[in-house]
């Protein structure tokens, strides 16, 4: 099934406790499915599906995949040929999206009661 870059995306995105799934297409190509969501707000996420085919998907994997088994880990992310699923038991929505750029961002400082604020 070919995805037209019609819509686009970019983003920042955080892993979630789901690991990723790792498999080969029919042709032998490296797949990998990512879990994660987008933080709309302070009580409101977002579920996404990141679908990464291909070479840049396996280098990036290889070099960060106990990155990506991280939960909370923030993804700066482009991605194209989205949809909007309804999938599960529950029947909750999740966004699938093909990936066509992605990098680790930079976990925010973690908060010590020196740095915190009144």
């Amino acid at each position: 099934m070919s995805h037209a870059p019609n819509v686009m995306a970019t983003g920042l995105w955080f892993t979630t406790k789901s690991k990723p799934i790792i498999n080969r297409t029919s042709d032998g190509i490296f797949s990998i499915q990512i879990h994660a969501v987008d933080r709309i707000g302070k009580h409101c996420t977002e579920s996404w599906r990141l679908i990464w085919i291909g070479p840049e998907a396996e280098t990036f994997n290889s070099a960060n995949n106990l990155a990506l088994c991280t939960p909370g880990q923030p993804l700066r992310v482009q991605v194209y040929g989205l949809r909007s699923l309804t999938t599960g038991r529950w029947k909750s929505g999740e966004i699938h999206a093909h990936v066509h750029a992605c990098a680790l961002a930079p976990r925010a400082a973690e908060t010590t009661p020196e740095t915190a604020t009144a």
